[in-house]
C-alpha cells in the first residue's frame, strides 16, 4: 500500500525492526488532493502513525531499562502507529494490546510485531470519542498523543477507561507548546502525575528531550454533611 522499507534500532541492547514508511510526503500530498467531503478530510485524519516519533523511542527504551515493572501485567497501547513501545515491552508482559484509530497504522503495528516475533499482541480499533470497551488493564500506554487540542477532553476519559484502578499509565511527552496547557492543568485534574525523568533522543538528524511521567487514577472521597 505505502513505500516502506525495514529499518534496525538499537534499544538499551535489544534490536529491534520496524517497517517504516519513506514516502510520508506523497501520503500528505494525497490527502490533501482528496475531495473536501472525503472522511479522511472530515475527520482530520492525517497520518501521523506513519512516522517514528522521538517519545515512541523514548518510551520503548523507559519500558526495557524497567522491565521488572511489567512482568505478569497486561497492557494497552494507546494511539499505538508502529508499535515501537508495545514491541518493546512485549518479551515482558502477559499480554499486550495494541490500538489505534486508523486500521493502516494496526496493519502495519501487525507487521512489525511479526518481523520481531511477537506472539503475545491483540490488536484493536479504538476511538478515544467512543470508548466501548470494558476491559481493564494494569497498565496504559501513551507516547506523544496529545498534539491535537481537538483531543484534549477524550485523552484523559479514554486513559481512565481503560486503566485498572491500581494501574499505572506511563506517559512520555516531548514539551510540545500546545500540549502545554493540556499537560499543566486538563491532565492533573484526572490523574496523580509524578515525573520519572527525561530522555534525550537522536532521531531523523535532530535532537528531541521527552519527559516521562506515571499517572494514577485520581479516587473523590464524598464528604458527609
Amino acid at each position: 500500500m505505502y513505500t516502506s522499507s525495514i529499518v534496525t534500532h538499537q534499544i538499551e541492547g535489544r534490536e529491534i525492526f520496524l517497517h517504516q514508511i519513506s514516502d510520508f510526503d506523497k501520503v500528505l500530498d494525497d490527502l490533501v488532493n482528496k475531495d473536501p467531503g472525503h472522511i479522511d478530510v472530515l475527520d482530520e485524519r492525517i497520518p501521523y502513525w506513519m512516522d517514528l516519533w522521538p517519545s515512541a523511542l523514548a518510551l520503548a527504551r523507559y519500558l526495557i531499562r524497567h522491565k521488572e515493572l511489567f512482568f505478569h501485567k497486561s497492557i494497552i497501547e494507546i494511539g499505538a502507529g508502529l508499535a515501537l513501545p508495545s514491541i518493546a515491552i512485549a518479551p515482558f508482559c502477559k499480554e499486550i494490546t495494541i490500538t489505534d484509530y486508523l486500521e493502516d497504522a494496526l496493519k502495519y503495528a501487525r507487521e512489525n510485531c511479526q518481523l520481531n516475533q511477537i506472539r503475545n499482541a491483540k490488536f484493536l480499533h479504538l476511538d478515544w470519542r467512543k470508548m466501548d470497551d470494558d476491559k481493564k488493564y494494569d497498565i496504559v500506554l501513551a507516547s506523544d498523543i496529545a498534539y491535537e487540542k481537538r483531543f484534549f477532553g477524550e485523552i484523559p476519559i479514554a486513559i481512565n477507561s481503560l486503566l485498572a484502578d491500581d494501574g499505572t499509565c506511563y506517559f512520555a511527552e516531548p514539551g510540545r507548546i500546545q500540549s502545554k496547557k493540556f499537560m499543566d492543568e486538563i491532565l492533573p485534574g484526572h490523574f496523580h502525575s509524578k515525573h520519572l525523568g527525561e530522555e534525550r533522543i537522536q532521531l531523523n538528524k535532530s535532537n528531541a528531550q521527552v519527559n516521562i511521567f506515571e499517572l494514577k487514577k485520581i479516587f473523590k472521597t464524598s464528604q458527609s454533611e
